[in-house]
This record gives C-alpha cells, sequence and structure tokens, in this order.
C-alpha cells in the first residue's frame, strides 16, 4: 500500500503503473490518496511496476513523481487429491502427501509431523493447509477439506462398506484376524498397457480391460500403486480407513489356521469352507499381458499381494491354483518373490 500525501492542503492524486515484463499483473492506472494493489509476478525472478503520480491543487499541475515498486515472484501451490480425504473417527493417521512443489508443510487441526489424526480432530471437517515458501521468501498455500465420519457399529461377519466409494465388501473372522471376503476393488481403471503412476490417482486394472472383472473380482494393482508409493510394512496403501494391506506374519498367522501354507489353498479359495473366497482370477505380467484367468483350460490362478518388500525391485506375494483335471492336485499357497510391476490382487485386514 502506498499513501499519497502533500503539504498542499487539499492535493488530489493520479497515477498510471508501467510493468517491466508481460509477467506482472495487478496493477492499473486510477486516482485517490492510496494506492492499494495486489501485484502478482508470475515469472521465476523480480520484477518491477513504476508508478508516476501526478499531483494537483487548486486547479494547477504538480510536479509528477516516480514510485518503483519491486515485486518478487509468488510461488504457484497445490494441493491434489493425494490421499483420503474422507475417512472415520477410528481410522489409522491419515499421511499427507501430494503438495506441489515439494518441501513444504502442512498445517491445520491435529496435523503433526506431516499426518492428520482422525481419532483426534473428531468427527467433522477439517480443512488443511499445504504452504510453501520459495526463495524470496514470499509464501502461498493451498488448502483442502478432511471429513471425518463416525465409525459405525462393526462385528466381523458383517458387510462393510467403504466411505470413501460406497462399495460393499463381504468381511470373515478367520482365527484371530478380520479379513476382506474379497478382492478390493477401488480406484479408475487403466488399460493394460499403461504402468501405474504416483499420480495421485488410484489405479487399477480390470482382467482383460472388462471393467465387469473388476466388479466380479475386484482390481488388479502394482505393488507401489496400492502400498501408495510407501515401503513400510502393514501400511494402509489403498485400502479402506481402519484397514490394511497384511504383512508376512499376518499372513503365516492365517496360513496356520490350517497347519500352513501347504494345506491353507483348499480352504482359502472360492472352492473352499474358510469364508476367504480366493477366486482364481488370473494375473498380469509386467510384459503386460494376462494369464491363468478362468478363459484358460489347463490351470486358473490367483496371486495376493503381501505389504512385505522382497529386496528393492520385489515383495511377497501368495499364489493359489487349481489344475482343472485334478482340482485337489494343488491344496497349497505359495511364496512368490514377485516383481512390483507385475499386477495381482489385493486382501485388506482390519487393523
Amino acid at each position: 500500500r502506498l499513501d499519497l500525501t502533500s503539504h498542499v492542503a487539499g492535493t488530489s492524486f493520479t497515477w498510471n503503473a508501467v510493468p517491466s515484463s508481460i509477467y506482472l499483473s495487478g496493477h492499473s492506472a486510477g486516482s485517490g490518496n492510496q494506492i492499494a494493489q495486489q501485484l502478482i509476478n508470475s515469472a521465476f525472478t523480480p520484477g518491477y511496476v513504476t508508478y508516476t503520480v501526478s499531483p494537483t491543487a487548486n486547479g494547477c499541475p504538480g510536479t509528477p513523481g516516480q514510485v518503483i515498486v519491486t515485486v518478487k515472484p509468488s510461488p504457484v501451490v497445490t494441493l491434489p487429491v493425494c490421499f483420503d480425504t474422507i475417512t472415520t473417527s477410528g481410522a489409522r493417521p491419515v499421511l499427507l502427501r501430494g503438495g506441489v512443489p515439494p518441501g513444504g508443510v502442512f498445517e491445520g487441526n491435529h496435523v503433526s509431523g506431516g499426518t492428520f489424526d482422525p481419532t483426534a480432530a473428531g468427527q467433522g471437517i477439517h480443512p488443511i493447509w499445504y504452504s510453501y515458501t520459495n526463495r524470496f521468501s514470499c509464501t502461498r498455500s493451498d488448502t483442502i477439506r478432511m471429513v471425518v465420519l463416525s465409525e459405525a457399529p462393526f462385528t466381523c461377519g458383517d458387510t462393510m462398506v467403504d466411505v470413501r466409494d460406497g462399495k460393499s465388501y463381504p468381511t470373515v473372522l478367520i482365527g484371530s484376524q478380520c479379513w476382506l471376503g474379497a478382492n478390493l476393488n477401488y480406484g479408475t481403471q487403466v488399460l493394460h498397457l499403461a504402468m501405474h503412476r504416483d499420480n495421485c490417482i488410484p489405479e487399477k486394472y480390470c482382467y482383460l480391460n472388462q471393467l465387469a472383472r473388476c466388479t466380479s473380482w475386484g482390481g488388479l494393482y502394482q505393488w507401489d500403486e496400492v502400498m501408495e508409493y510407501s515401503e513400510d510394512p502393514g501400511v494402509k496403501g489403498l485400502c479402506p480407513p481402519g484397514w490394511h494391506i497384511p504383512t508376512e506374519d499376518e499372513w503365516n498367522a492365517l496360513f496356520a489356521n490350517y497347519i500352513n501354507n501347504g494345506f491353507a489353498g483348499n480352504p482359502l479359495k472360492i472352492t473352499g469352507y474358510s469364508g476367504f473366497n480366493a477366486p482364481l482370477d488370473g494375473v498380469r505380467f509386467n510384459n503386460k499381458v494376462w494369464k491363468f484367468g478362468p478363459e484358460e483350460t489347463i490351470i486358473n490362478s490367483t496371486l495376493i499381494w503381501s505389504s512385505s518388500a522382497h529386496g528393492p525391485e520385489k515383495a511377497w506375494a501368495h499364489g493359489m491354483n487349481m489344475l482343472l483335471a485334478d482340482p485337489e492336485y494343488t491344496p497349497s499357497v505359495s511364496y512368490y518373490p514377485s516383481s512390483r510391476i507385475n499386477a495381482f490382487v489385493v486382501r485388506c485386514i482390519r487393523d
């Protein structure tokens, strides 16, 4: 703000404004005793606006003067939807990510260390700000709203409704663990020739590129995508609030209900008796081909991701098979250290 004054009573002022580049905006000619304009510099270096002020008193023009205002560039800041913005009051803290440019700070009610705690925040709508300060000490921010819903009463065996998209899943109690009784089906379908990307869009494949296959059997996910680009075992990933991707310890605890993995396949398959109901719905391999789905006449298979990595390029998965000529021949569940760019189904377990 520039205040215009004169030692001559009754002086009025007019001005014009000339920018140093086309990247400056917010300036304009005007009149009055104050120049109050919000100047914006969309370039990467400082610019200048030159105001030429002309005074008039008692009908006589005075000597014009100039004021040069330096305008530092302001960062362009965006906070895309890169995490669940709908969650429940009993869910684990939400990792906040995706602010552009990177290196900024998240702030808001019950935000700490880059996470939002829905349990502490409680039911309601909570704004989250992402602020970024550039090398010219200019700060801008963008905001997003977190919606925390009250957690509905739940007993394992009930139908679970994903608060993010309204999809319903059966659940099953096996031992002390509560599992989804169907594969995860969350996200936007992409065709099989495309790779999943860290683009803040939850992405899935549908077998044979048919959306109805996702509806029936769940989506297929590359490991990094379903983990939301984390490597922490037991991370929520793309699972619904209150659920997570099982670790190897959790898989082994599941197998122990049936002695071990050598015998767990038959009860866990969709043809079994456990209620886990794993369909043998095929996979997408990294050479971008579909394999082992129901259309094949020799063997049908499924592979299900674990949240436990196996080195920098692989992660653990577990396979179940059915040799169509002898369905009882394949009673086991395999351990498969798979390339992360293969796409398998996901079975979530309750926190």
